[in-house]
């Protein structure tokens, strides 16, 4: 794993001194961020920056999925942005760890295909297709409760779809990138499906009405 640290040289070191940083990670450091480079940024697997950086250079899907740090009042801003998390100043080394962790790729087999899902993109035996955070997000849930079903609300909340009629082109979006990286069969695997049982509430005069069963969505995986 690559991880590019965009700022401050001294501090990054300072932080890192005495220590092992990141085991299993190289590190490499940039004084600023610079315009988007494919090739390097493919070979780069999370970007460590300022805020302030970060919410000027904007998000960018061609770019690694980016740790910002900074003032506590920025961090909506910059997971609005699209960061994929954020810490806190003061942040230490135990708290970048944590985020890194995250990081690291998900793999899994749909319909005989070999994927690996990582916060930028979704790799597959056909291309790698590259996704947004809320895309990844999605899908890591997916992934992560396999063979267990989402709920429609969850994926709503977390696709970020401005009205539930929306979700299932959100839905179709995703089985979109699933079938670019690794087939027509493998996307396919994400299914929906409607809970059987009825929900029950008591209204205000305590009567029992039957609430609409909602839509969930699950990723058949294989064994």
């Amino acid at each position: 794993m690559r991880a590019l640290f965009v700022g401050d040289e001294g501090r990054y070191r300072a932080l890192f001194e005495g220590s092992d940083p990141l085991p299993g990670c190289s590190l490499f450091f940039r004084a600023a961020l610079g315009a988007p480079d494919r090739e390097a940024d493919r070979e780069t697997d999370c970007l460590i920056m300022p805020a302030e950086a970060f919410l000027s250079a904007g998000f960018d899907l061609e770019r690694p999925p980016v740790i910002g740090y900074g003032e506590g009042s920025l961090l909506p801003l910059c997971l609005g942005a699209g960061a994929f998390d954020y810490l806190r100043e003061p942040w230490g080394l135990p708290e970048l760890e944590a985020r890194v962790r995250r990081l690291r790729g998900r793999g899994f087999a749909l319909a005989g295909a070999r994927c690996e899902l990582r916060p930028h993109e979704l790799l597959g035996p056909l291309r790698g297709v590259p996704l947004s955070p809320q895309a990844y997000e999605a899908l890591r849930l997916l992934v992560d409760h396999a063979p267990r079903a989402l709920s429609a609300e969850t994926l709503h909340r977390v696709l970020g779809t401005k009205a539930p009629s929306a979700l299932p082109m959100a839905v179709s979006r995703l089985r979109k990138a699933i079938g670019m990286a690794a087939g027509s069969e493998a996307a396919r695997r994400l299914r929906g499906t409607r809970a059987d049982a009825m929900r029950l509430r008591a209204d205000t005069e305590g009567r029992c009405a039957s609430e609409r069963a909602y839509a969930s969505y699950y990723l058949a995986l294989d064994a």
